[in-house]
């Protein structure tokens, strides 16, 4: 067995949330292709960065599977045919981050903080003396 990872987009009308049916639904289809589901995350609902078939939000879930590579295939034809979702992606779990933010994961986005302040120091003072 190995993990993975699902990120699902369901198609929503001005619902703030799917049904249980459809997430029901998708765990069924995900356990009819022999994997099983450890955990779901609902990120919510969130406006999508282009239209998709004239939609402009969708509802975010991630499930953390643990499955056989031989039942990937049958479980990706059975979500690309599923009417509800407009989009999905499946893929290996590496152990990463995830839906939590972890403390290290804050410390090190602020040394990028420091460090674009720092080049932009850099950029002004390059601009100010082709200024002179």
């Amino acid at each position: 067995m190995r993990k993975y990872e699902l990120v699902s987009l369901f198609e929503i009308e001005d619902e703030p949330k799917i049904s249980d049916e459809q997430l029901g639904h998708l765990e069924k289809l995900i356990s009819d292709a022999g994997a099983s589901v450890k955990s779901t995350h609902h990120w919510g609902r969130r406006k999508l960065a282009y239209p998709i078939d004239k939609k402009t939000d969708a509802y975010y879930t991630l499930h953390k599977l643990d499955a056989d590579p031989s039942s990937i295939a049958q479980l990706n034809e059975t979500l690309r045919l599923e009417q509800g979702l407009i989009r999905y992606l499946l893929v290996l779990d590496e152990g990463g981050v995830g839906p939590e933010i972890k403390l290290e994961s804050v410390r090190d986005s602020d040394e990028v903080v420091d460090n674009q302040d720092e080049e932009y120091v850099v950029d002004t003072q390059k601009d100010e003396s082709s200024n002179e």
